[in-house]
């Protein structure tokens, strides 16, 4: 692993990484300490951390190379275990659970971006209700999701960047997969009303599919 060795052999390039691990973290997620209201001081702490715990997973994966004994699936998957303790110790679980939706609410802030702009004009949405929105939408996902585990069936996905649908393993022809993908829609739409107006679901598209 010559990059590795690279990287741990060369203080200079270890910071190098360090910080550039913070900027690139900064540049793709920087409104997430809006979103989980995290002080600039708890936002510069977690990012830290979040660079030193890469790290560390990088050292232990370079160390377990080193050693023929060592089992780097292993490792690794012990490293990952200890990852979330760590950061809950730093902000508490409530916040790590905020971030934790926020990563995996990708699909839904897009679809929510998208829709600002289809009611700019008209029913503008506010910041409030588009982070509600966001939230609204993936918890319905994942709800989606866990009632599909139940029956047995894998959840399966077609997402764009305006839009997504998830439907069951068991939806084979056509004809059943449009049945599901309207289900779909009609919860995600039933989970939006709680927080757009009338108007606001009236607007043609208006609600994030």
């Amino acid at each position: 692993m010559p990059g590795l060795r690279r990287i741990f052999e060369n203080p200079q390039v270890l910071e190098r990484e360090h910080r550039k691990r913070i900027q690139n973290f900064d540049r793709f997620h920087g409104d997430l300490r809006k979103y989980v209201s995290l002080s600039d001081d708890e936002y510069q702490r977690y990012v830290t951390l979040l660079a030193e715990l890469d790290i560390s997973d990088m050292r232990s994966q370079y160390e377990c190379a080193l050693v023929e004994a060592c089992d780097l699936h292993e490792t690794m998957m012990e490293k990952t275990r200890q990852r979330r303790p760590q950061i809950s110790a730093l902000l508490g679980d409530e916040k790590v659970q905020l971030i934790e939706n926020y990563m995996d609410n990708v699909q839904e802030r897009n679809a929510v971006f998208n829709l600002r702009d289809t009611l700019l004009d008209s029913q503008p949405l506010t910041d409030s209700q588009a982070k509600d929105l966001v939230e609204e939408l993936g918890a319905e996902r994942r709800q989606y999701v866990k009632d599909l585990l139940q029956t047995g069936a894998e959840p399966h996905a077609m997402y764009t960047f305006e839009s997504g649908v998830v439907y069951p393993s068991t939806a084979r022809t056509t004809q059943e997969k449009l049945s599901a993908a309207r289900e779909y829609h009609r919860r995600m739409r039933e989970r939006a009303s709680r927080i757009l107006n009338a108007d606001q679901l009236a607007v043609p598209q208006a609600t994030p599919r």
